[in-house]
């Protein structure tokens, strides 16, 4: 495909470096709106299964999209509800993706390791994004949605100085030590009739080497069959430190297990990885550990030549990957930031009281 945005007059509107949702979002919102977009991404599909909450300004801009006579529009909102109101990234990710794929005005680039998003810069009147074959994308504004390593903000400070800095927020969780597993019901199993109504005392987790003196904070998600779960939350450190793949991928299922036995009649003997033979890819997802600093930008807007550069998502904020994954805060700001475009300059108060919102500055945050 041609380069129509390869000098200062033919600039687009935005650009948008990640498609994961609030990139996929903003990206959205802008062509609605009749904005000229390129949008940088290097996924080949969209894997990641994490079931999420969604509030309900999400539900509502996903709903204005709804083409009710679209059958994978259909589908994706009946398992909504028969999941109870909880959907996975990738499921949402696929929608926002083919409501974007419908409009003419949106240019999507394959940025890979192979010819990645390597420099940023000023030309005469506009800024460009440039690829590592020297191809050059010029634009009004930039929106960064790259995800927690926000390898984009480093670019800017290179080549532009942007002066871009992360901090520690002044909320902090209460213990370091984190993990995702996701497990299915193994085969000639029944899946249980309902939720418990008990749960597990400290000393149960005490007997697996949790060491504090509070229960672990831990949430599960099932589907609606009750024969796939999703856990997240805190793990004994030890467990974190743990370098043998294997070893370490046994240990975080009897956790989890132990969680899920906590709001199922099922013990870990009925559980198993899911494993997937059509999408490796996927089964490196199944158990993850990471340890949790919460950190943010120091910076809300960085001043282009003709416009602004932005950050959303992870990429501006650690995520509360307990309930949202940080989904909802970066759908809403990419939203805003496309609003935020006119045809002849970036609307900030708008677009920075949101962004003060979701950081918790005001009080109705």
């Amino acid at each position: 495909m041609p380069n129509i945005h390869d000098n200062d007059a033919a600039a687009a509107d935005i650009e948008i470096v990640g498609l994961g949702p609030g990139g996929l979002a903003a990206a959205l919102q802008s062509a609605a709106d009749g904005k000229k977009i390129v949008a940088f991404t290097d996924r080949n599909e969209y894997i990641r299964g994490q079931r999420l909450y969604l509030n309900a300004e999400t539900i509502k801009f996903l709903k204005q999209h709804t083409d009710p006579e679209d059958q994978l529009d259909t589908q994706f909102w009946k398992k909504f509800s028969d999941d109870g109101g909880t959907a996975q990234t990738k499921d949402i990710e696929r929608y926002l993706l083919r409501k974007l794929n419908k409009y003419s005005n949106v240019t999507i680039i394959h940025a890979d390791r192979e010819n990645p998003v390597a420099a940023v810069g000023k030309g005469e009147s506009k800024n460009f994004i440039q690829l590592s074959n020297g191809e050059k994308y010029y634009t009004r504004n930039i929106l960064a949605a790259d995800g927690a390593r926000h390898s984009f903000a480093d670019l800017m400070n290179r080549d532009l100085a942007a002066g871009i800095h992360y901090i520690k927020t002044s909320a902090q969780e209460r213990h370091r030590y984190h993990a995702v597993v996701q497990l299915k019901l193994k085969a000639g199993f029944e899946p249980p009739d309902s939720l418990l109504t008990s749960s597990s005392a400290l000393s149960s987790y005490r007997a697996m080497s949790w060491d504090r003196f509070y229960k672990p904070k831990q949430i599960i998600f099932s589907n609606h069959d009750k024969t796939k779960f999703y856990f997240a939350g805190e793990i004994p450190k030890h467990i974190f430190e743990i370098k043998d793949p294997a070893e370490r991928s046994d240990k975080l299922k009897k956790w989890a297990s132990a969680a899920i036995s906590e709001q199922f009649d099922i013990t870990e003997d009925k559980l198993e990885y899911r494993i997937s033979t059509k999408t490796p890819a996927k089964n490196r997802l199944q158990a993850t550990v990471f340890e949790m600093e919460m950190m943010q930008t120091d910076k809300q807007i960085v001043d282009l030549a003709d416009g602004v550069f932005a950050q959303i998502g992870d990429a501006r904020r650690t995520p509360d990957y307990f309930f949202g994954h940080g989904l909802n805060d970066a759908i809403k700001s990419g939203v805003s930031f496309a609003k935020g475009v006119t045809e002849d300059k970036f609307e900030k108060d708008a677009y920075t009281t949101v962004i003060k919102e979701l950081t918790g500055i005001l009080k109705n945050a």
